[in-house]
Order: structure tokens, then C-alpha cells, then sequence
């Protein structure tokens, strides 16, 4: 005759079942805890590099911006005193190659 399940399930936690299994339990518990505490690390880190990413873009943007002003300035400075200036012109292509 085969055993049942009341039958296995005495074997099981009458043998140590028991303890083993909760040891299993606390274990997938602390693996989670763990889980949530890296992902929690991983999306702080992650906010922090975006938040300097973007400050480092707004700095240069207006670095950029500050340029493209000073030199419009100096070449309306200049046809203002009589001076020949070349065009303003665009500006370079974009490159597409990002290696």
C-alpha cells in the first residue's frame, strides 16, 4: 500500500520536514529582501546619474549658449564699426557616425 498524503506529511515534519522547510521559506524571504534592497540601491544610483546628466547638459547648454551670444555680439560690434565681417554661415553637418 502507498502512503497518502497525511501519511507523508507526518513523515516530512515528523523528520525535520518541518525545520527544513522553514529554513526554505526564510531563505526565498531573505533573497527577496535582498532583491528589493539592490533594486532599490540600483534605482537611487540611477536617479543620482540622471540628475548629473542633466545637470552637466544644462551647464553646457548654456555654455553653448553664452558662445553663440558673445560671438553675435562681436560680429554686430563689428558692422557696427565699419568692419567686413564673413557671414555667420550654419553650422556643420551633424555627424552621424557615433563610434
Amino acid at each position: 500500500m502507498t502512503p497518502g498524503l497525511p501519511e507523508l506529511l507526518a513523515l516530512v515534519l515528523g523528520g525535520g520536514g518541518l525545520a527544513a522547510i522553514q529554513g526554505a521559506i526564510r531563505a526565498v524571504a531573505a533573497y527577496r529582501d535582498g532583491a528589493r534592497a539592490r533594486e532599490r540601491d540600483v534605482l537611487a544610483d540611477s536617479e543620482s546619474w540622471r540628475r548629473a546628466v542633466y545637470d552637466d547638459l544644462q551647464h553646457m547648454e548654456d555654455s553653448r549658449d553664452w558662445w553663440r551670444q558673445r560671438a553675435a555680439e562681436l560680429w554686430q560690434q563689428c558692422v557696427e564699426h565699419g568692419g567686413h565681417p564673413g557671414p555667420l554661415g550654419s553650422p556643420p553637418p551633424r555627424s552621424t557616425n557615433h563610434t
